[in-house]
Protein backbone atom coordinates (compact mmCIF):
# COMPACT_ATOMS: atom_id res chain seq x y z
CA UNK A 1 0.00 0.00 0.00
CA UNK A 2 1.16 3.50 -0.83
CA UNK A 3 -1.04 5.93 1.11
CA UNK A 4 -1.31 9.26 -0.65
CA UNK A 5 -2.76 12.16 1.25
CA UNK A 6 -5.80 13.69 -0.42
CA UNK A 7 -5.12 16.75 -2.57
CA UNK A 8 -1.37 16.09 -2.79
CA UNK A 9 0.40 15.07 -6.00
CA UNK A 10 2.77 12.09 -6.00
CA UNK A 11 5.97 12.97 -4.13
CA UNK A 12 8.08 10.64 -6.30
CA UNK A 13 8.00 9.35 -9.88
CA UNK A 14 4.98 7.18 -10.61
CA UNK A 15 6.87 3.93 -11.13
CA UNK A 16 5.80 0.30 -11.15
CA UNK A 17 6.68 0.10 -7.45
CA UNK A 18 4.28 2.96 -6.68
CA UNK A 19 1.36 1.48 -8.64
CA UNK A 20 -0.54 -0.05 -5.76
CA UNK A 21 -3.41 2.00 -4.37
CA UNK A 22 -4.34 5.56 -3.52
CA UNK A 23 -6.16 5.77 -0.18
CA UNK A 24 -8.47 8.77 -0.19
CA UNK A 25 -9.12 10.20 3.29
CA UNK A 26 -12.78 11.06 3.74
CA UNK A 27 -13.77 8.15 1.53
CA UNK A 28 -13.99 4.52 2.54
CA UNK A 29 -12.40 3.51 -0.73
CA UNK A 30 -9.04 3.16 -2.45
CA UNK A 31 -8.19 3.71 -6.11
CA UNK A 32 -5.74 1.78 -8.24
CA UNK A 33 -3.65 4.42 -10.07
CA UNK A 34 -3.15 2.02 -12.98
CA UNK A 35 -6.84 1.26 -13.43
CA UNK A 36 -9.07 3.37 -11.13
CA UNK A 37 -12.67 2.25 -10.89
CA UNK A 38 -15.04 5.14 -11.77
CA UNK A 39 -17.89 3.25 -10.14
CA UNK A 40 -16.35 4.06 -6.74
CA UNK A 41 -16.40 7.83 -7.22
CA UNK A 42 -19.11 10.08 -5.82
CA UNK A 43 -19.90 13.67 -6.97
CA UNK A 44 -19.93 14.80 -3.33
CA UNK A 45 -16.28 13.84 -3.03
CA UNK A 46 -15.38 16.00 -6.02
CA UNK A 47 -17.26 18.94 -4.48
CA UNK A 48 -15.51 18.54 -1.14
CA UNK A 49 -12.06 17.93 -2.54
CA UNK A 50 -12.03 20.63 -5.22
CA UNK A 51 -13.35 23.25 -2.78
CA UNK A 52 -10.16 22.90 -0.72
CA UNK A 53 -7.80 22.91 -3.71
CA UNK A 54 -6.76 26.44 -4.64
CA UNK A 55 -5.73 27.80 -8.00
CA UNK A 56 -2.25 29.25 -8.52
CA UNK A 57 -1.11 27.57 -5.30
CA UNK A 58 -3.25 30.00 -3.35
CA UNK A 59 -1.41 33.07 -4.67
CA UNK A 60 -4.56 35.08 -5.38
CA UNK A 61 -6.51 37.69 -3.48
CA UNK A 62 -9.13 36.54 -2.80
CA UNK A 63 -8.50 32.81 -2.91
CA UNK A 64 -10.14 30.88 -5.76
CA UNK A 65 -10.83 27.21 -5.27
CA UNK A 66 -10.90 24.78 -8.18
CA UNK A 67 -14.55 24.11 -7.31
CA UNK A 68 -15.40 27.80 -7.65
CA UNK A 69 -13.49 28.07 -10.93
CA UNK A 70 -15.26 24.97 -12.25
CA UNK A 71 -18.71 26.32 -11.43
CA UNK A 72 -17.89 29.55 -13.27
CA UNK A 73 -16.76 27.49 -16.26
CA UNK A 74 -20.13 25.70 -16.35
CA UNK A 75 -22.02 28.97 -15.99
CA UNK A 76 -19.95 30.58 -18.73
CA UNK A 77 -20.79 27.65 -21.02
CA UNK A 78 -24.46 28.20 -20.22
CA UNK A 79 -24.14 31.96 -20.78
CA UNK A 80 -22.54 31.26 -24.16
CA UNK A 81 -25.59 29.22 -25.14
CA UNK A 82 -23.97 25.80 -25.05
CA UNK A 83 -26.05 22.77 -24.10
CA UNK A 84 -26.07 20.68 -20.95
CA UNK A 85 -23.36 18.39 -22.27
CA UNK A 86 -20.89 21.26 -22.62
CA UNK A 87 -21.93 22.66 -19.27
CA UNK A 88 -21.11 19.32 -17.63
CA UNK A 89 -17.79 19.03 -19.47
CA UNK A 90 -16.89 22.55 -18.36
CA UNK A 91 -17.84 21.76 -14.76
CA UNK A 92 -15.62 18.69 -14.56
CA UNK A 93 -12.72 19.89 -16.76
CA UNK A 94 -10.42 20.14 -13.73
CA UNK A 95 -12.01 17.35 -11.67
CA UNK A 96 -8.89 15.17 -11.87
CA UNK A 97 -7.22 17.74 -9.62
CA UNK A 98 -9.18 16.17 -6.76
CA UNK A 99 -6.48 13.48 -7.05
CA UNK A 100 -3.49 15.22 -8.63
CA UNK A 101 -3.81 18.64 -7.02
CA UNK A 102 -3.71 21.98 -8.84
CA UNK A 103 -0.04 22.33 -9.66
CA UNK A 104 1.79 25.15 -11.38
CA UNK A 105 3.06 24.09 -14.81
CA UNK A 106 6.76 24.71 -14.01
CA UNK A 107 6.45 22.34 -11.04
CA UNK A 108 4.60 19.69 -13.05
CA UNK A 109 7.45 19.55 -15.54
CA UNK A 110 9.91 18.58 -12.80
CA UNK A 111 7.99 15.48 -11.69
CA UNK A 112 8.87 12.41 -13.71
CA UNK A 113 5.80 10.58 -14.97
CA UNK A 114 3.35 13.27 -13.86
CA UNK A 115 1.93 13.89 -17.35
CA UNK A 116 0.97 10.23 -17.67
CA UNK A 117 -0.39 10.22 -14.12
CA UNK A 118 -2.56 13.29 -14.83
CA UNK A 119 -3.76 11.92 -18.18
CA UNK A 120 -4.85 8.68 -16.49
CA UNK A 121 -6.98 10.55 -13.95
CA UNK A 122 -8.46 12.78 -16.66
CA UNK A 123 -9.59 9.59 -18.41
CA UNK A 124 -10.93 8.29 -15.12
CA UNK A 125 -13.13 11.38 -14.74
CA UNK A 126 -14.40 10.96 -18.32
CA UNK A 127 -15.25 7.33 -17.53
CA UNK A 128 -17.08 8.46 -14.38
CA UNK A 129 -19.18 10.93 -16.39
CA UNK A 130 -19.96 8.23 -18.97
CA UNK A 131 -21.07 5.89 -16.18
CA UNK A 132 -22.96 8.49 -14.14
CA UNK A 133 -24.73 10.39 -16.94
CA UNK A 134 -26.08 9.80 -20.46
CA UNK A 135 -22.97 11.55 -21.84
CA UNK A 136 -20.10 9.70 -23.50
CA UNK A 137 -17.36 12.12 -22.52
CA UNK A 138 -15.94 15.08 -24.45
CA UNK A 139 -14.51 14.70 -27.93
CA UNK A 140 -11.79 16.93 -29.41
CA UNK A 141 -14.21 19.67 -30.47
CA UNK A 142 -15.78 19.69 -26.98
CA UNK A 143 -12.35 19.93 -25.38
CA UNK A 144 -11.47 22.83 -27.68
CA UNK A 145 -14.55 24.77 -26.55
CA UNK A 146 -13.86 24.00 -22.89
CA UNK A 147 -10.30 25.26 -23.39
CA UNK A 148 -11.69 28.54 -24.75
CA UNK A 149 -13.93 28.86 -21.70
CA UNK A 150 -10.97 28.12 -19.44
CA UNK A 151 -8.86 30.75 -21.24
CA UNK A 152 -11.54 33.41 -20.80
CA UNK A 153 -11.70 32.65 -17.08
CA UNK A 154 -7.91 32.75 -16.91
CA UNK A 155 -7.87 36.16 -18.59
CA UNK A 156 -10.42 37.39 -16.04
CA UNK A 157 -8.42 35.97 -13.14
CA UNK A 158 -5.20 37.61 -14.36
CA UNK A 159 -6.88 41.02 -14.36
CA UNK A 160 -8.95 40.73 -11.20
CA UNK A 161 -7.17 38.45 -8.70
CA UNK A 162 -3.58 38.14 -9.95
CA UNK A 163 -2.63 41.80 -9.81
CA UNK A 164 1.06 42.23 -10.49
CA UNK A 165 1.36 38.85 -12.20
CA UNK A 166 4.50 38.69 -14.32
CA UNK A 167 3.79 39.41 -17.99
CA UNK A 168 5.91 36.41 -18.96
CA UNK A 169 3.22 34.17 -17.48
CA UNK A 170 0.69 35.26 -20.08
CA UNK A 171 2.94 36.04 -23.06
CA UNK A 172 2.43 33.49 -25.82
CA UNK A 173 -1.10 32.56 -24.74
CA UNK A 174 -3.45 32.81 -27.70
CA UNK A 175 -6.45 34.65 -26.31
CA UNK A 176 -7.66 35.30 -29.86
CA UNK A 177 -7.75 31.73 -31.14
CA UNK A 178 -10.74 30.50 -33.13
CA UNK A 179 -14.00 30.55 -31.21
CA UNK A 180 -12.95 32.91 -28.43
CA UNK A 181 -15.34 35.55 -29.73
CA UNK A 182 -18.22 33.17 -28.93
CA UNK A 183 -17.37 33.16 -25.21
CA UNK A 184 -18.95 35.97 -23.15
CA UNK A 185 -16.91 38.14 -20.81
CA UNK A 186 -16.22 36.10 -17.68
CA UNK A 187 -17.32 39.05 -15.54
CA UNK A 188 -20.86 38.02 -16.44
CA UNK A 189 -20.62 34.94 -14.20
CA UNK A 190 -17.73 35.43 -11.76
CA UNK A 191 -17.92 36.74 -8.21
CA UNK A 192 -14.62 35.76 -6.62
CA UNK A 193 -14.16 35.24 -2.93
CA UNK A 194 -16.50 32.42 -1.94
CA UNK A 195 -15.43 30.41 1.07
CA UNK A 196 -14.65 26.71 1.10
CA UNK A 197 -18.08 25.58 2.26
CA UNK A 198 -19.88 27.88 -0.16
CA UNK A 199 -17.70 26.71 -3.06
CA UNK A 200 -18.37 23.08 -2.13
CA UNK A 201 -22.12 23.71 -2.10
CA UNK A 202 -21.93 25.70 -5.35
CA UNK A 203 -20.22 22.79 -7.10
CA UNK A 204 -22.68 20.26 -5.69
CA UNK A 205 -25.70 22.35 -6.72
CA UNK A 206 -24.32 23.00 -10.20
CA UNK A 207 -23.64 19.30 -10.72
CA UNK A 208 -27.11 18.39 -9.47
CA UNK A 209 -28.73 21.01 -11.73
CA UNK A 210 -26.97 19.84 -14.87
CA UNK A 211 -27.42 16.16 -14.03
CA UNK A 212 -31.15 16.58 -13.29
CA UNK A 213 -31.75 18.55 -16.49
CA UNK A 214 -29.73 16.03 -18.50
CA UNK A 215 -31.75 13.11 -17.19
CA UNK A 216 -35.04 14.94 -17.78
CA UNK A 217 -33.96 15.84 -21.31
CA UNK A 218 -32.91 12.28 -22.10
CA UNK A 219 -36.12 10.86 -20.63
CA UNK A 220 -38.20 13.26 -22.76
CA UNK A 221 -36.11 12.35 -25.80
CA UNK A 222 -36.66 8.65 -25.18
CA UNK A 223 -40.40 9.23 -24.69
CA UNK A 224 -40.58 11.26 -27.91
CA UNK A 225 -38.77 8.50 -29.78
CA UNK A 226 -41.25 5.95 -28.39
CA UNK A 227 -44.24 8.08 -29.42
CA UNK A 228 -42.80 8.48 -32.91
CA UNK A 229 -42.19 4.75 -33.25
CA UNK A 230 -45.72 3.95 -32.01
CA UNK A 231 -47.25 6.41 -34.47
CA UNK A 232 -45.18 4.99 -37.30
CA UNK A 233 -46.30 1.46 -36.38
CA UNK A 234 -49.94 2.57 -36.13
CA UNK A 235 -49.83 4.24 -39.55
CA UNK A 236 -48.23 1.13 -41.01
CA UNK A 237 -50.91 -1.13 -39.50
CA UNK A 238 -53.65 1.18 -40.80
CA UNK A 239 -52.13 1.12 -44.30
CA UNK A 240 -52.09 -2.70 -44.26
CA UNK A 241 -55.73 -3.01 -43.14
CA UNK A 242 -57.08 -0.36 -45.53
Amino acid sequence: MVPVKRLQPPSKPVTEEAHEELDMPGMDVSFDPEDPDPGKLEPDFLAESLSTEFRYSGATEPLISVAEHSVYAARLAQEAGYGLDMQMYALIHDAAEAFTGDMLKPLKSTIEGFDEFEERWDGFIDDFISLETPLEGPDESDEYIVKNIDLELYRDEVVRVLDGMSQENIDGIDFDRDGMDEIPDAKEVTDYGTGIQEAEEMFRQEYDRIYSELMTSKAFEAYSDWIESELTRAYADEAVTS
